[in-house]
């Protein structure tokens, strides 16, 4: 779970979760202004292989409905401020066997902390595995 305070907050503030769930990695972006606060949920929030039509094809029925990464910003998400943009990773990586780890590594570009370098396990010719 991801957790951000108000500028100037003390210990008695409320903290707002922007990304829910375990599996999460955080990272910080602090040659923005303001700073960004990157979060995951497991598996980039995809969801787990076992939900992937090359493995449904064989006969496994997973009905697991209960929406774990529906918490309003995905499973890849950064706020700015008062902003939660999420990053819409199943938009380009839709088979849940392309982040295959419950806990997916990914990271910001040392040079260029604006590009966010994440690895995908290849599913398709067209996309083999690699770092996009």
């Amino acid at each position: 779970c991801a957790i951000v305070t108000r500028i100037n907050s003390t210990a008695s503030d409320v903290g707002i979760g922007f990304v829910e769930g375990d599996g999460a990695i955080t990272l910080v972006d602090s040659t923005a202004e303001p700073s960004r606060l990157f979060g995951t949920t497991q598996f980039l929030g995809v969801g787990t292989i076992e939900d992937d039509p090359e493995t449904l094809r064989f006969g496994q029925d997973n009905n697991d409905d209960d929406n774990d990464d529906e918490d309003g910003c995905g499973g890849l998400c950064f706020v700015q401020g008062d902003k939660f943009i999420e990053v819409e990773v199943d938009k380009y990586f839709p088979e849940p066997s392309s982040f295959p780890f419950f806990v997916q590594p990914y990271a910001l570009n040392r040079h260029d902390p604006t590009l966010l370098v994440i690895w995908s396990n290849g599913t398709k010719p067209e996309r083999p595995s690699g770092f996009y």
